[in-house]
């Protein structure tokens, strides 16, 4: 009798363990299989870009007729500064930039308004060549803001794709400029989405 239940008990014992190890893994499967994206990005949230962490500082909303494309403000360990951009319900192309100074580009305002005109074109930055890829007006809505800001934009691309540039125009009459690279967004890699999933919460 004392055997038989010394065994319903090894038994039960058993079945207790595989039953937590289970859920264990269940549940360890179900956070491993969660997979953030882009759009869950906000302030506080936390990637990886090529081995390097950056955090989210800041999201923004650019709008231009049905089009839309965001950004997230990016600082890195030593406070440096970079813009990732990527256009709604296709982020799988990013754009990575730091601002640089305007007058570092070879092109005046004359120039790039006739390029604004004629569609096509190119100028200098830092001994290479871009060529023009799309000019155009959007609303700027920083921060999540309701109230957005004008601009005209151009955007340009080096002869590979990869290498780019862009300038920027206010309803102020001010330039801003931004250097960068196009990257794959399997070279981003979403560590935490934002602060609401902080692991202290």
């Amino acid at each position: 009798m004392k055997f038989l239940l010394l065994v319903a008990t090894v038994v039960v014992v058993v079945m207790l363990f595989r039953s937590l190890r289970r859920k264990k893994e269940a549940e360890i499967d179900e956070a491993e299989s969660y997979d953030w994206t882009l759009d869950d990005l906000g302030p506080g949230g936390v990637i990886s870009i090529l081995g390097t962490d950056y955090l989210v500082e800041q999201r923004s909303l650019y709008a231009a007729g049905d089009a839309e494309w965001h950004e997230v403000k990016l600082v890195g360990d030593e406070s440096e500064v970079w813009w990732l951009t990527w256009e709604s319900g296709d982020d799988d192309e990013l754009s990575l930039t730091q601002e640089i100074e305007f007058h570092a580009v070879e092109v005046t305002p004359k120039e790039l308004e006739e390029l604004a005109d004629e569609g096509v074109g190119e100028v200098e930055y830092d001994s290479e060549t871009y060529h023009l890829d799309e000019a155009a007006e959007a609303d700027y809505f920083e921060g999540g803001s309701d109230d957005g800001r004008r601009q005209y934009y151009w955007d340009f691309v080096d002869e590979h794709g990869v290498k780019t540039l862009g300038i920027v125009l206010w309803e102020s009459r001010s330039y801003d400029a931004y250097a960068g690279s196009n990257l794959p967004a399997g070279q981003v890699d979403i560590l935490r989405p934002n602060d609401e999933d902080d692991d202290d919460d």
